[in-house]
């Protein structure tokens, strides 16, 4: 799968392993990218063949594992971010200042019900 290649959901996952320095649980991925944990678990499963993550025992917790994400992992991340910062810059380029305005308003309204921060 090559770096360019990651759709939004693998791209989410990414994204959680990284907020959680390279290393996390299937169930952080889950509850970050508000998923089940099944769901999640597909998709590391994903991750995983593609070379982006590798799971490792966990040292606390026999039952569980960490995934740390891989060099590749990094690089699929970064491209992905790249090409989803273009993509949602050629969608709003067509929207009024105002319009943009109200438009990041309301995601980061989204971000905070979501658990996250407002930036």
């Amino acid at each position: 799968m090559a770096a360019t290649q990651v759709n939004l959901g693998l791209l989410s996952a990414l994204r959680q392993i990284a907020v959680h320095d390279d290393r996390a649980r299937v169930q952080d991925v889950a509850d970050g990218s508000g998923m089940t944990v099944g769901a999640a678990s597909k998709i590391v499963d994903r991750l995983e063949r593609a070379g982006f993550v590798r799971r490792l025992p966990h040292p606390t917790d026999r039952r569980s594992s960490l995934l740390e994400m891989t060099a590749e992992g990094r690089a699929a991340l970064k491209a992905g971010m790249r090409a989803a910062r273009a993509e949602l810059g050629r969608r709003t380029d067509t929207l009024s200042p105002d319009e943009l305005a109200e438009t990041t308003k309301n995601l980061d309204a989204l971000r905070v019900a979501f658990g996250g921060r407002a930036d």
